[in-house]
């Protein structure tokens, strides 16, 4: 990128996660600049221009001491050394302006910025615009793609399973606060008559806010077998889940119910971790809104 060459490069220290499409990957990451950084490996290798990429800097365990630093892709390097060069369009964290001021100062040499403090949906959010986001050609944000291999491995930046390790920077978040996401998702309702269409309001790591025909509406316990399709640029895939009615809702929909349902178990088919994708994709979208 020829643009970084007019910054001075830092080299990268800390625990450092790499996201596109709400998917995690494995990357090796060089220096960084107030421009941007490169990104090497075969991970990345595929990603359009203008593909929207962030990468988290862990500074500490509490969510505040996360810096989400949010860019697009604008250099694709050549196969003998596959990777793409990202320019940097903001920086945001929770909570502690400090620790962005702390992380700007020391990784780019900048003393007085203008930080924004924003309401967010999980507390105050922390943004520090680039200069050179102006710059940045501007692309499609799309829910993640469709795994390449079926039952690929999990990707374990966030278990489902208890018994899964979770770890990672969004991880924290979707773990800690028990975030839920704005959905619209189609949904069918497993019902003695057959299947019965509905609308996912919400969507969280263990929780879902449904909205269904007012007939179909049940009580708090009651067990509830609902298919989501979780929409992805490669076309739905269809995901099962066992869920337990925590109580009654206001719908969205006139003449329609709402049920805020426990997720306790998951059935992605052949198409593991999509499900965990989806809401990293969610939780990194809305907090790089504008």
């Amino acid at each position: 990128m020829s643009e970084q060459r007019d910054y001075p490069r830092r080299t990268v220290t800390g625990e450092v996660w790499c996201y596109a499409d709400g998917e995690r990957l494995e990357v090796a990451i060089g220096n960084i600049s107030l421009g941007g950084m490169l990104l090497h490996g075969p991970a990345v290798s595929g990603l359009p221009l203008a593909t929207a990429v962030t990468v988290a800097f862990q500074q500490g365990p509490a969510p505040g001491q996360t810096i989400y630093l949010f860019g697009r892709v604008v250099r694709i390097q050549p196969e003998t050394a596959p990777g793409v060069g990202v320019r940097w369009e903001r920086a945001v964290t929770w909570d502690r302006d400090d620790e962005l001021r702390r992380f700007i100062a020391h990784t780019f040499g900048l003393g007085l910025i203008q930080v924004t403090e924003e309401p967010g949906f999980a507390g105050s959010r922390h943004v520090f615009l680039f200069r050179s986001s102006m710059r940045t050609p501007v692309g499609v944000d799309a829910p993640t793609r469709i795994p390449a291999r079926p039952h690929m491995p999990p990707q374990r930046d966030w278990g489902a399973g208890a018994e899964e390790h979770a770890f990672g920077a969004v991880s924290v978040m979707l773990d800690r606060r028990a975030l839920r996401f704005d959905a619209d998702l189609f949904a069918r309702l497993v019902t003695d008559g057959g299947l019965l269409d509905c609308r996912a309001r919400t969507l969280g790591a263990s929780t879902m806010v449904l909205d269904v025909p007012a007939s179909a509406v049940r009580g708090p316990g009651a067990p509830a077998q609902v298919l989501l399709e979780i929409r992805t640029r490669d076309g739905p895939v269809d995901v099962g889940c066992g869920c337990r009615v925590v109580q009654q809702v206001p719908a969205a929909i006139e003449g329609w119910a709402g049920m805020e349902l426990h997720i306790t178990a998951t059935d992605e088919g052949g198409f593991h971790g999509i499900l965990q994708r989806w809401l990293r994709w969610a939780y990194l979208r809305q907090l790089a809104a504008d």
